[in-house]
């Protein structure tokens, strides 16, 4: 009676354990054939309004990024901001003494940050332009006819004048740190960004001009009461105005 009940449970492990096997491979085939949307490559993206707006969220987001550091270089040596610690030891009030000052070298962490993540957003913006045709060209910008990304003609230059307010954004604040920059109005390869030379000053002033002049085009005159929540924070023709206004009173 023992052996039997023995020989009745050995079996019914037995055939439990080869029932989760198969679920476990069947389950585990219906994983393998789902795409992995954090793969999604930019050769696959950029298609439609949808997915080109989202791109373009990302660069609003980009935008935080660059302001982590960016009152550093702006706000604390202006003296619109106050280190409070100037006698710490700390390794942080440290760096930021040094930025205050204007004893930072070239590889001072917090600009190093802010110089990456200014320009790792500039090249997000130029993939959402590019996506939308538009092109930098001796101090013009144009549409081309048959952009990648499908969409009303309204959109399309909605999207891209607050791409182009962001980037303008940008480069406004470097050039008025740093003087002359590498201007990257599009997509370059790593080895070309290597040879990439610094711009003068003047003619990253007139890329800046040439990308608000076209933001302010194509961006739509709403009226702050009138324009919808979801659209709320974004770039607006008046933005785009008054940041060109700000470049004329700089450059006089």
């Amino acid at each position: 009676m023992f052996i039997t009940k023995h020989i009745a449970m050995k079996s019914f492990i037995q055939i439990l354990v080869i029932t989760l096997c198969v679920d476990a491979s069947v389950s585990c085939k219906k994983i393998i054939d789902v795409q992995p949307q954090a793969n999604i490559g930019a050769e696959n993206f950029y298609n439609n309004f949808n997915e080109a707006s989202v791109a373009l969220t990302g660069c609003y987001y980009g935008l935080q990024k660059s302001l982590d550091n960016e009152w550093m270089m702006t706000e604390l040596r202006s003296d619109n901001a106050k280190q409070g610690a100037p006698t710490s030891t700390n390794a942080t009030n440290l760096e930021l003494n040094k930025i205050n000052m204007y004893a930072a070298n070239p590889t001072q962490p917090f600009i190093y940050t802010y110089w990456l993540n200014t320009y790792t957003n500039i090249n997000s913006i130029n993939y959402v332009l590019a996506s939308l045709g538009v092109e930098y060209n001796n101090g013009a910008i144009t549409l081309t006819a048959n952009p990648r990304a499908k969409m009303e003609d309204a959109q399309r230059k909605s999207l891209a004048g607050q791409a182009l307010f962001l980037r303008a954004y940008h480069y406004f604040n470097l050039v008025r740190l740093w003087g002359g920059v590498q201007i990257v109005a599009k997509i370059y390869s790593p080895e070309e960004l290597k040879k990439l030379n610094r711009a003068s000053v003047n003619d990253c002033y007139t890329f800046i001009a040439t990308d608000l002049k076209a933001a302010a085009d194509w961006l739509p005159a709403t009226p702050y009461s009138k324009i919808v929540s979801d659209d709320l924070g974004r770039a607006t023709q008046w933005a785009a105005k008054s940041l060109l206004a700000k470049l004329y009173l700089t450059t006089g």
